[in-house]
Order: structure tokens, then sequence, then C-alpha cells
């Protein structure tokens, strides 16, 4: 089986206002707004680190930076709809791009 990693429940859990707290989290993390263009809240130092964009490059933006041409725009869709009819926790794998233009997968 695989590694299983938690996921934040809050906005403070996932972007805690300590920033040495904050910094010292490994799982990349990047808040959206829950509607319109789902812009980015902020991120931290983990997802910094992954994506290779500062906070202040992003918040206010869209998570478009990050897509491309492997992309899984379908699912990324499907599990947007399946949240605002209730669930939970959706999952998706999509492939991403970082600043430099190189992939990764999103899980």
């Amino acid at each position: 089986a695989g590694s299983h990693v938690s996921l934040p429940k809050t906005l403070k859990e996932a972007l805690p206002d300590d920033i040495e707290i904050r910094s010292k989290d490994e799982r990349a993390i990047m808040v959206t707004e829950v509607g319109g263009r789902f812009d980015i809240i902020g991120c931290n130092k983990a997802w910094e680190n992954l994506c290779g964009y500062a906070e202040c490059e992003v918040v206010g933006k869209n998570s478009t930076a990050l897509q491309g041409p492997e992309t899984n725009y379908d699912g990324l869709r499907e599990a947007v709809a399946r949240l605002f009819e209730g669930e939970d926790e959706v999952k998706v794998i999509t492939t991403n791009y970082r600043k430099d233009g190189s992939k990764f997968k999103n899980f």
C-alpha cells in the first residue's frame, strides 16, 4: 500500500499564521478560493520549492500557470463538480508544470 498523507481540514491548518510552522510542513500545500476563478489564497514553502513560484507571484492568480498539454482537465473539472455536489474528498491525478516548464504529477 502507498503512503498516506494527512490532508488539512481548515485554512489555518493548511496555512498557519506562524511562518516557522508553515515553513517546516513537508506537504506542498496551495489553497484557492472555492469559487469564481479559484484564485490562489496562499501556499507554503514546500509548494514554492516544488513549483518554483514564490507565494507573492501566485496570490490572486489562478492555477493555470501550472497547467499544460498533459494536464488532466477532464479529471480536474469532474473533481470540482463532485466537491460542489457535496463529496467530502475526491482524488484526481494530473500533470502540472513548474515555473521552469518541467513536469510533475499532482495527486
